[in-house]
C-alpha cells in the first residue's frame, strides 16, 4: 500500500502499465506519481481538483481538472502543458478514456468529446453523461439513469440506437472495456457486465417482461395493437389503440398461444390445456375449451376462427362457438399447425424419424387431408401460408427453412439455411417477405421471389435465448419477436429499415453494420 501525502481524498487514478507507474490525483489538485514497486517519483501540483486520470499514450497522460481543463502529464516526471480539447463543463464530473489508435474521448455531465490530436476537438450532446470507456471505433457512455449508449468516433461523436441497461436504474459512476466484455459500477455499489462477443443488431426495439419471465406468445390486432403473453400468465397489450396499456392476468399457468379474433377480442392458451376467450373492454376472460393435453399451437383466421391445436388433437372453432375436429386425422405427436388466409389448415405431426405434414385445402372438417412432401430430415416445428395462400412455409428441427406449393405440394426451390438450430417460428408480409426464428436467437428475412433469398445479415438481441415466436404488424412494416425475456419489435417491410434511418437520422446511427441488415435498401442519401 502507498499512502499519499496529507489528507485530500484520492478523486482518480491510472496505471502506465508499460511505464510501471501509477498516477493518483487528489482534491487539493495534486498528482502524486510512483513505481509499482514503491518508489516514488516527482509529484505534480494542478490548480485545481483532479476529476480524472487517463493514460493515452505511453509516458503520457491526461488530467481533468475541475476548472474545466484538460492537461498533459507525463507519467514519470516533467512538468503538465494545456490540451486544446475544448469547453468542458466547470465543475462537473468529468470521465475520460483512450481511444485506441490515438486520442482521447472525454464526458463531462452534458456532453461527450474527442480530441484526435488536432487543434480542433469534437463534440457532441449528452446530458447526463457519467462515464466513459472507449475500443476501437467505439465508445460507451454510461449515464446517471444507469443506461450505457454505444457511440461512434468515425467522425465526430455519434450515438448508435444500442443501448445496454442493467437489471435496475442508478448512475453508471465507471466503466471499461477490453472490447470482448463491458463492465459498468453503478452508484449503488453493483457492478454490471455485459458480454459484446455477441453483438446486438441496431434497430431493435426491446421491450422487456417482468422479472424473471419469458416472452411465451406475440400478436397484432387489427388496428395494430400488440398482445404480448409471458410464462407468469400475463396478457400485455401495447404499441396501437385502443387498448394499449391494458394488462390481464390468466389463471392456468403461463401463456401458450395468442390470436385477436376481433378488434376488441384476444383468445389465449394457457399451460393447463385452457383456451380463454378475453373482451378487452371489460377485461374478463371465460373458458372457451378445456382439455388435459400439452398445448401445441393457436391460430386465427379472418373471420374469427380459431385454430387450437394440442399434442393429440386439432379442433376448429367456429365464431358462434361450435367446435369440430379436422376430418381425416386422429392421430398424436402433434408438434405444430398453421391457418391459410382461406380456410386452409397445414398439420405438422409423427415421430422423429417419421414427419408428416398434412395439409386441407378446402373446409378442414369436411373434406380429408393430403400428405405434403417436404425435404426436411427432422421433425418440422413451424409452419406458416403466405398471404395469397399458394406458399406454405415449414421451419424444422434441421435448420432448414423449405417452401411448398399449396396447390401440388410442390418444393419450391432448395431449402433456405443459415439458422444454426432448430426454426421455431415464421412470419409472412403481405409483400412476400419471409421471417424465421430459431433457437439459435436469430431472426432471418428472406425474399422468396429472388434467386438469392437471404436478406442481409441475422436480427440478434437475445441470442442466447430462442426466438419462439414472431407476428407481423398488419402494415407489415413490423415484426415482433419473443426472444426470450423480451418481446424485439425489428423493421420489417421492404423499405422498413430505410425509413426507420430517415426517423433516427437527427443524431443517431443505426451502426456500421446497418447496410448489411438493409439489404437492397439505399441507404445513401435515403430521405
Amino acid at each position: 500500500m502507498v499512502r499519499l501525502p496529507g489528507y485530500a481524498a484520492v478523486s482518480a487514478v491510472a496505471v502506465d502499465a508499460e511505464a510501471g507507474v501509477v498516477l493518483a490525483g487528489d482534491a487539493d489538485g495534486r498528482v502524486t506519481r510512483w513505481t509499482v514497486r514503491g518508489a516514488a517519483l516527482p509529484g505534480l501540483p494542478l490548480p485545481a481538483t483532479v476529476r480524472a486520470i487517463v493514460v493515452h499514450r505511453p509516458g503520457v497522460a491526461a488530467v481533468t481538472t475541475v476548472a474545466a481543463q484538460v492537461l498533459e502529464v507525463p507519467t514519470r516526471a516533467g512538468t503538465a502543458r494545456p490540451l486544446p480539447v475544448g469547453p468542458l463543463g466547470v465543475g462537473r464530473d468529468h470521465a475520460a478514456a483512450a481511444v485506441p489508435g490515438g486520442g482521447l474521448v472525454m464526458v463531462d455531465g452534458a456532453a461527450v468529446h474527442r480530441w484526435t490530436g488536432r487543434a480542433e476537438p469534437l463534440s457532441a450532446d449528452a446530458p447526463g453523461a457519467t462515464a466513459v470507456a472507449a475500443v476501437a471505433g467505439t465508445v460507451y457512455v454510461g449515464d446517471g439513469t444507469g443506461r450505457v449508449r454505444a457511440w461512434t468516433v468515425d467522425g465526430a461523436p455519434r450515438p448508435y440506437s444500442e443501448v445496454f441497461t442493467g437489471p435496475r436504474s442508478d448512475a453508471v459512476t465507471a466503466l471499461t472495456t477490453d472490447g470482448a466484455l463491458l463492465s459498468a459500477l453503478t452508484r449503488d455499489g453493483r457492478l454490471v457486465v455485459w458480454d459484446l462477443t455477441v453483438r446486438r443488431s441496431p434497430a431493435a426495439g426491446p421491450q422487456p417482461a417482468a422479472a424473471g419471465r419469458e416472452v411465451t406468445a406475440v400478436a397484432y390486432g387489427p388496428t395494430g395493437t400488440r398482445a404480448v403473453g409471458d410464462s407468469g400468465g400475463a396478457l400485455h397489450l401495447s404499441g396501437g389503440r385502443p387498448h394499449s396499456g391494458v394488462r390481464l392476468d390468466l389463471p392456468g399457468g403461463g401463456v401458450r398461444g395468442l390470436v385477436w379474433t376481433g378488434p376488441d377480442t384476444v383468445v389465449a392458451a394457457t399451460a393447463d390445456g385452457v383456451l380463454h376467450g378475453v373482451d378487452l373492454p371489460t377485461g374478463e376472460a371465460e373458458v372457451l375449451t378445456s382439455r388435459r393435453a400439452a398445448f401445441r399451437g393457436l391460430w386465427a383466421a379472418g373471420d374469427g376462427t380459431v385454430l387450437a391445436a394440442w399434442d393429440d388433437q386439432v379442433l376448429l372453432r367456429a365464431p358462434d362457438g361450435r367446435s369440430a375436429p379436422l376430418r381425416g386425422f386422429s392421430g398424436s405427436g402433434v408438434r405444430t399447425a398453421a391457418f391459410g388466409p382461406h380456410g386452409e389448415v397445414a398439420l405438422s405431426y409423427g415421430s422423429v424419424t417419421e414427419p408428416r405434414v398434412l395439409l386441407w385445402a378446402g373446409d378442414a372438417t369436411r373434406t380429408p387431408p393430403r400428405v405434403v412432401r417436404t425435404d426436411h430430415r427432422l421433425f418440422v416445428a413451424s409452419l406458416a401460408f403466405s398471404h395469397d395462400g399458394r406458399t406454405l412455409a415449414t421451419g424444422s428441427d434441421d435448420r432448414t427453412v423449405a417452401l411448398g406449393d399449396v396447390r401440388d405440394g410442390a418444393p419450391r426451390g432448395a431449402p433456405l439455411t443459415g439458422h444454426g438450430d432448430t426454426v421455431r417460428a415464421l412470419a409472412w408480409s403481405a409483400e412476400g417477405r419471409l421471417a424465421s426464428g430459431a433457437e439459435d436467437g436469430t431472426v432471418r428475412l428472406w425474399d422468396t421471389g429472388s434467386s438469392e433469398p437471404g436478406l442481409g445479415l441475422p436480427l440478434r438481441y437475445a441470442d442466447d435465448r430462442p426466438v419462439t415466436a414472431l407476428a407481423a404488424s398488419p402494415d407489415g412494416r413490423e415484426l415482433a419477436a419473443a426472444n426470450g425475456p423480451f418481446t424485439v419489435v425489428w423493421p420489417f417491410g421492404a423499405t422498413a429499415w430505410t425509413e426507420l434511418a430517415c426517423e433516427v437520422a437527427a443524431g443517431v446511427r443505426l451502426g456500421p453494420d446497418a447496410a448489411g441488415y438493409a439489404a437492397g435498401e439505399r441507404l445513401e442519401n435515403p430521405c
